[in-house]
């Protein structure tokens, strides 16, 4: 069980990661969904080294919790992607007759 809450909260921790580093990369802006996965990423490593693994209940509800949210973020996040790629295609019209116009 200390292996899975360790597993499960590097997957949280790396999900996270890389959706922030995504996001302001693509000037999205930061997710408060996926700083909370990081957030509770790092306390489940934490807690797998602190031996939260002997209290079963607790552990098995921590996993689903962080499985959850890892899930809600990750949707969050695709939903976010694709509406800014419609948008941006919406636009590209526009954008390339505001060139061609400016460099007339």
């Amino acid at each position: 069980m200390g292996l899975l809450l360790f597993l499960i909260g590097f997957l949280a921790v790396i999900s996270g990661s890389c959706k922030l580093r995504g996001r302001v990369n693509v000037l999205l802006g930061r997710s408060s969904l996926a700083i909370a996965e990081t957030v509770l990423g790092s306390a489940t490593l934490i807690g797998s080294g602190l031996g939260l693994a002997r209290v079963r209940p607790v552990a098995w509800i921590v996993v689903f919790v962080v499985l959850g949210s890892t899930l809600v973020a990750s949707f969050g996040h695709v939903r976010r992607v694709v509406r800014c790629q419609r948008q941006r295609d919406d636009t590209v019209e526009v954008r390339l007759r505001a060139y061609v116009e400016h460099s007339d």
